[in-house]
């Protein structure tokens, strides 16, 4: 016996096996369950006293992460899942925990939808769509849409898409309840869906952002109940009165996305927010709706990084001195299916 029990401490690979299901759970499932969800993101557009860049950092709720943060912390998410939906028996096993563990499940769809994995996301809101009506203890919830609710945390669904450019994804996501509605305008101190899709120059991804937004303002004096959207549409809308106190009081300093695109020479995304009413300060904002109009500037390619200021194809002088006026709404615009899921 004594031998025996030498022998299987002696061989590091088996050792490593027993001590991984020490509590019935691999360890691969159980570093997945201790990622953090994101709480919130930030960039450029978000200035805090004496922070330049403010860091991405680990609190109760999860992680506020900075936006030039966001593709490592990703990589090493995908290395985390992938490492059990890879393993047979491993990925069975979460399959089952995920339907009725809201944290690891929340992990997970973060995953699939910054990637793109909609063979991952939707399995995932199925089985916990049938989780929840066949559980008899818990009364089936339904949002201002009359979708099932999916209990979650991770309400930053949409700006992980958006990041990414995944217009499909965000087709998707309005099928289903499962990030909160409220989670897309953003706050004081994270982003909403609008200014990613704008920062990251996703002009399709930007267009039916703003339109559902549009669609569901329109909506909401006929929906009873809760709001459909947030007062505050970060990088849409004018900032409440209780926002800009919270930001005067603690010194938070926002730039409006409209002007931050103007000014790194993103004609379309600017002339796309201010068409919709976005707020902008900057004349150059203003005159780039004109300039869309004329021409005068190349179609953003969605794909893009956005590092080559379209500016450079527009003479700076172009932009000072233009009359500034507010054009038609432009005909280019994303052909869908209307209905609840455009929301």
């Amino acid at each position: 016996m004594t031998m025996t029990a030498s022998a299987v401490l002696s061989c590091t690979p088996l050792l490593s096996c027993i001590c991984a299901y020490q509590h019935g759970t691999s360890s691969a499932i159980v570093a997945v369950q201790r990622c953090l969800i994101i709480s919130s993101i930030h960039g450029q557009l978000i200035r805090q006293p004496k922070q330049a860049r403010p860091a991405s950092l680990a609190h109760d709720e999860g992680l506020r992460v900075h936006i030039d943060d966001l593709p490592d912390l990703m990589h090493t998410r995908q290395s985390l899942v992938e490492a059990v939906l890879n393993h047979q028996d491993n990925s069975v096993e979460l399959f089952k925990r995920m339907a009725s563990h809201t944290h690891i499940r929340d992990v997970v769809v973060e995953y699939a939808v910054y990637y793109g994995r909609l063979d991952v996301l939707k399995p995932i809101c199925v089985a916990a769509k049938r989780a929840l009506c066949s559980d008899a203890s818990r009364k089936p919830q339904f949002d201002v849409l009359d979708r099932l609710v999916i209990p979650t945390r991770a309400h930053l669904l949409r700006q992980l898409a958006a990041f990414q450019g995944r217009l499909d994804v965000l087709v998707f996501l309005n099928t289903t309840s499962y990030s909160s509605l409220a989670g897309r305008g953003g706050s004081e101190l994270s982003y909403s869906d609008i200014e990613v899709a704008a920062e990251r120059c996703h002009l399709r991804c930007l267009e039916y952002l703003v339109d559902g937004a549009a669609q569901l303002g329109d909506r909401r004096p006929a929906i009873p109940g809760p709001k459909v959207l947030p007062d505050n549409y970060f990088g849409l809308c004018q900032w409440s009165r209780d926002s800009m106190e919270y930001m005067t009081k603690h010194g938070i300093d926002r730039l409006n996305a409209a002007d931050a695109a103007a000014n790194e020479g993103h004609i379309k995304i600017a002339a796309c927010l201010i068409r919709h009413g976005a707020p902008h300060v900057v004349d150059g904002a203003a005159e780039s709706t004109t300039l869309v109009q004329t021409g005068e500037v190349e179609t953003i390619d969605d794909g893009a990084e956005p590092t080559t200021p379209l500016a450079a194809k527009t003479s700076s002088h172009a932009l000072a001195t233009r009359p500034t006026q507010q054009p038609p709404v432009m005909a280019t615009r994303l052909r869908r299916k209307r209905g609840r899921e455009d929301y």
